[in-house]
């Protein structure tokens, strides 16, 4: 049960940060486009998307990789 319990922990956190990035990111726009800055906001959501797909997926996608190969193997056999 403690290895299903760790690789579920490893999924909800996988899940978890793009939201929280996401949440942080919308409150972030929502603030400028009320102040009066849209174009800045534009400004943040492109820099956080070209920041998040050039440095931050690829080494979430190495971790997970990494964390894939590092389970064990179940071998399952039908009756």
């Amino acid at each position: 049960m403690g290895e299903y319990a760790a690789l579920r922990r490893d999924r909800v956190r996988d899940r978890i940060v793009p939201s929280i990035v996401f949440a942080a990111l919308a409150c972030v726009v929502l603030a400028l486009v009320l102040v009066g800055r849209p174009l800045a906001a534009l400004l943040v959501v492109a820099l956080v998307g070209f920041f998040w797909g050039t440095f931050v997926r690829p080494a979430r996608r190495r971790r997970q990789y990494k964390a894939i190969a590092d389970r064990p193997r179940w071998q399952i056999k039908a009756d």
